[in-house]
């Protein structure tokens, strides 16, 4: 199997990370898997962070089994690709895994779920009628007061925790070689770590870095007013600074490795072009000769309308409120 590098690319909604994901579409040997795909895996609820707080950093035999039970319905869900049934194309995730990975995340996500469990039963867990629906327990109560406790058993999963984060990176690695051609040695991915602590899930995938791009608030809640794909930015802007400001606290950048993780703005990708694509490539050890693709993906010129945006705003209110209250995210040019 073809050992890869990865570089993610993260943000905080609207921060401006897809000019970044078409920069480094520009260099030779780089794959993106597709501009509008978030490889979700690590920071969904229930995926692999979670996966791993259970199995490595807190396990129980009650977290560790549910665990294991909660990624594999999450990832069952993930990996659907419904083409003609009505049915599985209205319940659905929509996020057809299976599509994107040729038809084998299923089957390598289920040998790496296997890796972690050493043996499984049948039996009564905490809580066994958490996660059935209403109809059911009913049914179930009834069974089981007439006598039949097995109504209330369920799989539980005896886990193994010991070389999680190099199994995680197996796995990782055989998901994305089902995609990379001959000529890709660096995979793309979007929105893989979160931005507030990367280094949980870099130190999980070998050779892996981040950039993670913020913005100006101005212009994110001004973005936000007129684009209608990101419903979860709040339109008041006084909880939209509630909840700039709280995002932005969590960040743990003392915990960043600097060899593995590149904090930069939007802003200076457009205004100082030369400049950030520099810092970048310094970062990724790459040589000019690399960007065989300069301006066909990303050029600045075309994205300058996208900086300062707020100048058009007519509420002042609102932007006076950002500037006073979040001055130190202000972008000073």
């Amino acid at each position: 199997m073809k050992k890869l590098r990865f570089v993610d690319i993260s943000g905080f909604g609207l921060s401006g990370k897809g000019a970044f994901l078409s920069l480094l579409s520009e260099f030779r040997g780089f794959k993106l898997v597709d501009y509008n795909f978030e490889f979700d895996l690590f920071r969904a609820k229930d995926g692999i962070l979670d996966l791993k707080y259970s199995l490595v950093d807190n396990w129980s035999p009650v977290r560790s089994s549910e665990a294991i039970y909660r990624f594999k319905v999450l990832t069952n869900d993930l990996a659907l690709n419904p083409q003609y049934n009505l049915y599985d194309l209205l319940t659905s995730s929509g996020s057809r895994y299976d599509r994107y990975f040729d038809n084998k995340f299923t089957l390598i996500t289920n040998s790496f779920i296997d890796s972690l469990i050493t043996d499984s039963y049948s039996g009564m867990k905490v809580l066994p009628l958490q996660d059935v629906e209403k109809h059911a327990r009913i049914i179930k109560k009834i069974l089981f007061r007439f006598g039949f406790k097995k109504s209330l058993f369920t799989k539980n999963y005896i886990t193994n925790g010991k070389d999680f984060e190099a199994k995680v990176n197996g796995y990782i690695n055989m998901l994305f070689s089902t995609i990379a051609d001959k000529e890709t040695h660096t995979l793309i991915l979007n929105n893989a770590c979160e931005p507030y602590n990367p280094m949980e899930t870099l130190k999980m995938i070998d050779n892996s870095k981040c950039i993670i791009i913020d913005r100006d608030p101005r212009d994110i809640f001004v973005t936000s007013l007129t684009n209608g794909d990101n419903d979860d930015i709040p339109k008041d802007y006084k909880t939209f600074v509630k909840r700039f400001r709280y995002q932005r606290e969590q960040v743990r950048d003392s915990m960043d490795d600097n060899t593995r993780v590149l904090r930069l703005r939007f802003e200076d990708l457009v205004l100082n072009y030369d400049m950030t694509v520099e810092q970048i490539m310094i970062f990724l050890e790459l040589d000019a000769e690399d960007h065989i693709a300069k301006n066909i993906y990303f050029d600045p010129k075309k994205s300058s309308n996208n900086v300062m945006a707020w100048k058009q705003c007519e509420d002042k209110i609102a932007i006076n409120y950002i500037e006073r209250h979040l001055s130190e995210y202000i972008y000073l040019d």
